[in-house]
This record gives C-alpha cells, sequence and structure tokens, in this order.
C-alpha cells in the first residue's frame, strides 16, 4: 500500500487538501481507502500577509499548521508532516537550508500517488526525475500563472512509461530549470520569492488536480492526461500525449 504525498501546501496544495482528505475519509469509512498514509510536505511557511490568496489558522510552518488542523478534522485518517524542501539525492543545499530538506527518493517509493503543488521548476524536475526510476507511480502536477496553467498526470507502471514524464512535456522549464530550487537560496532569497498570483488561478489548478485524481481513484476514463485552463476566459482545454516507447 503506497501514501498519497502532497508537495507543497501553498497557493494550489491549501485549497486541494481538503476536498482531498474528505474523498479519502469517505473511502475510509467503507474500508476502501488505497493509502497509508496522507504525507504533507513543504517547508515553507505562513504569513498573515499572504492570507489574500492562502487560508490558514495560525501563523508558522505550513506542514504543522495543517497538521494540527487536519488530524482534528479527520480522526480516522493517518497524516505524517514532513516540513522539509524535496530536493534531489545529488544537490547540494545552502548552509541556511542544509537542515530543512529531505532526498526525493527517502519520499518518494513506489505504489505511492505525488501531487506536486510547488512553483519551482527545479523541485517539479527532482520530482520527476525520480518517479522515472520508479516502477510503479503516479504524479500529479498543477501549475499556474497569474490567470492561465495546468493540471497533469504523468503514469508509470510496470517499469514503463505510460503517459510521458513531466520534462518530456515542458522541456525548456521543468526540462531545463533554471531558476533557484528553494533549498539552494538563502534566508533572504527565500523570503524575497513569491507574488504574482490570484485565489482564482489556484482554485481552478486545484480543481482540476481534484477531477484527475478522484478519476483515477474511480479508475475512469479521462479525456487527457493534461488539462490547461484560462480563468480568465473561463476555458478549459483536455489534452492526451503518448509516452515514448
Amino acid at each position: 500500500m503506497g501514501n498519497i504525498i502532497v508537495i507543497g501546501l501553498g497557493g494550489i496544495g491549501k485549497w486541494l487538501i481538503d476536498p482531498l482528505c474528505l474523498r479519502l475519509a469517505h473511502l475510509q469509512s467503507q474500508d476502501k481507502n488505497p493509502f497509508g498514509k496522507v504525507v504533507l510536505v513543504d517547508a515553507g511557511e505562513y504569513k498573515s500577509r499572504k492570507r489574500i490568496r492562502q487560508k490558514f489558522h495560525r501563523e508558522g510552518n505550513k506542514v504543522e499548521v495543517e497538521f494540527e488542523r487536519l488530524v482534528q478534522e479527520f480522526p480516522t485518517l493517518e497524516f505524517e508532516q514532513i516540513p522539509f524542501y524535496v530536493k534531489g539525492d545529488l544537490d547540494k543545499p545552502s548552509d541556511a537550508m542544509s537542515d530543512r530538506v529531505i532526498n526525493v527518493s527517502e519520499l518518494i517509493h513506489d505504489d505511492d500517488w505525488v501531487i506536486l503543488c510547488v512553483d519551482n521548476p527545479t523541485t517539479r524536475n527532482r520530482v520527476d526525475v525520480h518517479c522515472s526510476t520508479l516502477r510503479t507511480v503516479k504524479l500529479f502536477n498543477g501549475g499556474n500563472n497569474l490567470t492561465n496553467g495546468a493540471s497533469m498526470l504523468y503514469i508509470r507502471r510496470g517499469g514503463r512509461d505510460i503517459t510521458p514524464p513531466l520534462r518530456e512535456l515542458f522541456p525548456d522549464t521543468i526540462g531545463n530549470p533554471k531558476s533557484k530550487a528553494p533549498y539552494e537560496m538563502s534566508c533572504e532569497e527565500l523570503e524575497a520569492v513569491g507574488g504574482g498570483q490570484i485565489i482564482r488561478a489556484n482554485l481552478f489548478a486545484a480543481t482540476l488536480l481534484y477531477h484527475l485524481i478522484d478519476a483515477e481513484i474511480e479508475r475512469e476514463r479521462i479525456p487527457g492526461e493534461v488539462i490547461y485552463f484560462d480563468s480568465e476566459k473561463m476555458a478549459v482545454r483536455s489534452v492526451s500525449f503518448k509516452a515514448k516507447k
């Protein structure tokens, strides 16, 4: 039995976690929950200045604050908190972040479902690359700019790709990331990162991620593994891509 791992509890992850846990709690009540634990992963801090698009009941590390709430609201589910940034096994963190990281291979294993809600291409790359070394895994990824974005699903089964990995779909960004990962930054650099997002785009991405997750739980056919959206035009477009053999 694998875990369901939510990486990133900011703009997208925060709006996804409640409907996801509601769904899992319902499955748990029917003895049909296919997961061992809900694993929450994020080293970021919530501060009240972010309340324009994020909702936490107090300031502090996002994972620790959410864990505090979720164990009370969903007592039948098992949660694990990992208040760290995810890094590639060979990556070297900055001195400031050396005690706030976890290697991707320590976190993600065969049969896990990974929900990637980060806004950093390097972190996406490291998770995507590791997942492509596993035998069986599902990787859900959501991201947005100011008003548009995409949610997508990467499936690996029996040691081969069923759908393309993220870096094949986005070779210029996820395939060749040029920005620093959070664990490579100083505290000052990390504090300066952020902004440029609004609730409606975060909600669009979270809703479409939930749609992909729920369809996989129900084993339903979906019209495409990548769902593009434009929140200004209220437009959604699904696309399927074939994995390279």
